[in-house]
């Protein structure tokens, strides 16, 4: 006779909530007491558990996604980079993105650079925020030229 998995029908919707907290993999095993072989099983055996893992992995990158943004934008140079190694290993970011407008932007030094003037690579930036696919509004800040005429300079001044 089979040992009984355990599965309980609130199960989905806690491993959406979960998910959305940017939870994966061990996390969540652990959190049901079960191993990788049973959550694997799960999936397979209760399409609504499959259905709420698949919507899950699209929160938990969110939720990533929205780290990185707070990271970048708190300064926090080795929570950003922590968080671009996270994103390549974890949802294959690695192969994604190119450069706008023929610029060329390398997202571990967040540098954009191709021979351009202060004025392109402003207006570049500009269009960059612009295409982000999410729901808020930017504006190019005074910052932004002084990081162009500067680049050799960490978000503190000082320079590397």
């Amino acid at each position: 006779m089979a040992r009984p998995t355990g599965y309980k029908s609130d199960y989905p919707k806690i491993l959406l909530d979960l998910m959305k907290d940017g939870k994966k993999g061990v996390h969540l095993h652990a959190h049901f007491g079960i191993n990788r072989k049973t959550f694997l099983e799960w999936r397979k055996k209760y399409p609504e558990f499959e259905e709420a893992y698949e919507i899950g992995w699209e929160e938990c990158e969110k939720w990533w996604e929205d780290f990185g943004r707070m990271k970048m934008l708190e300064g926090d140079e080795k929570g950003f980079k922590y968080w671009i190694s996270y994103m390549n290993k974890n949802f294959g970011w690695a192969n994604k993105g190119e450069g706008v407008g023929g610029a060329t932007i390398n997202i571990g030094r967040m540098n954009v650079f191709q021979g351009q003037s202060k004025n392109e690579l402003i207006e570049n930036i500009e269009n960059m925020l612009k295409d982000l696919p999410i729901n808020a509004e930017f504006e190019v800040v005074e910052e932004i030229p002084a990081l162009i005429e500067n680049p050799r300079e960490d978000m503190n001044g000082s320079e590397e």
